[in-house]
Parts: C-alpha cells; sequence; structure tokens
C-alpha cells in the first residue's frame, strides 16, 4: 500500500454536499391539454429535492407548491368558486364539477415558474405560478386559520405561514411565493 497516494480536495471543493451553492431557474408551462393530462407537482419536487439542503423541507415545498398550482388551476383557469365546500357534499359536488370541467377545457394555461438562489448560508426558493384566469381581489384576503368550522379558503393562510413572502401580481392572475432556509439548520 505504500505506492498509494491520498488525494485531498483543494479548499474550494471541500463544501458538504448541503452547504454547495445551487442558483438555477426553470420554467414549467402547461397548455389546456396539458392541464388535462398532467400532474406537473411530482416533476417539479423531484427537481428540487436535489437542491443541497432543500430536500429536507420537501414536504413544505410540495404543500406550497400544491396550494399554488391547485389554487391557479380550479379557481384562475377553471373558473371554480370555493363556496361550494361549505359542506361535506359540497366537496363532492365541486371536484365532480372540477372533473368535469377539466375534461372539456379548451383554453387556458398554468405557469410554474422555480428560482433557487444562494447567498452566504442563506437560500431562497421562489416559486412563481400565473394562470390564463381573470384573478381574485388579493387586497381583502383573510389569512385567519382560527375558524375551524370553516372547510374551505385556508389555502392561503397556510401558505402564508410556510412563506417568508407572497407577492400577488396580474390582478390576482399570478402568486410570487418566497421560501428561505439556512445551510446547517436543516439536519
Amino acid at each position: 500500500m505504500s505506492g498509494l497516494k491520498r488525494y485531498q480536495c483543494p479548499e474550494s471543493a471541500e463544501y458538504a454536499h448541503d452547504e454547495a451553492p445551487a442558483d438555477f431557474s426553470f420554467e414549467y408551462v402547461l397548455n389546456a391539454d396539458s392541464l388535462r393530462n398532467t400532474d406537473p407537482l411530482p416533476y417539479v419536487l423531484q427537481i428540487l429535492t436535489t437542491v443541497p439542503g432543500l430536500s429536507s423541507f420537501s414536504s413544505q415545498i410540495f404543500m406550497i407548491l400544491s396550494e399554488l398550482y391547485s389554487n391557479a388551476l380550479e379557481h384562475g383557469v377553471l373558473n371554480l368558486s370555493s363556496d361550494k365546500k361549505s359542506s361535506n357534499d359540497g366537496f363532492s359536488l365541486y371536484y365532480e364539477e372540477r372533473e368535469k370541467r377539466l375534461a372539456n377545457l379548451q383554453h387556458g394555461y398554468v405557469k410554474i415558474s422555480v428560482k433557487v438562489t444562494s447567498d452566504d448560508g442563506n437560500r431562497t426558493l421562489v416559486l412563481y405560478v400565473e394562470d390564463s384566469g381573470s384573478g381574485f381581489d388579493f387586497q381583502n384576503i383573510n389569512y385567519d386559520m382560527s375558524n375551524t368550522e370553516l372547510l374551505y379558503n385556508r389555502g392561503l393562510a397556510l401558505l402564508d405561514q410556510l412563506c417568508s413572502k407572497l407577492e400577488f401580481s396580474k390582478g390576482g392572475s399570478a402568486v410570487a411565493a418566497h421560501y428561505h432556509w439556512q445551510v446547517g439548520l436543516d439536519s
């Protein structure tokens, strides 16, 4: 074994895997046909779980992403009202109507843009979701989750709790959700 040399990594390569910076972005646009036939969430989440350190937060990221996407699809593109979910029977009627509208969808889109940046030990994930709908009154959002009797309209309050910042634009048909995490605190 005396002929074997031990290789040492240069200082710049000594980052632990979850400390390595990962700055990138990508965009996923689904048209009407794709919205009828594809669930983009597993694909987007699969990419995000490869980000060093972010995989520890995959359940939170999935909740954020699924809430943003379902709001865009159901309320933006399909123009469904959450008021139908005011009873247990209303939930099944809501999802029956969702499936019917989705099957007949001819126009519309949902765009998911993802950006990951790193600055020293701070990392930021920005999930931007835009839809072809007419938007909503985001100026008067109620983020109160204390009413446990309410069976619906709790998604934005959940997003507000999980994200460091929510930014609405395009009349409410676009939202950017900012999620921050720090290296070394995710183990």
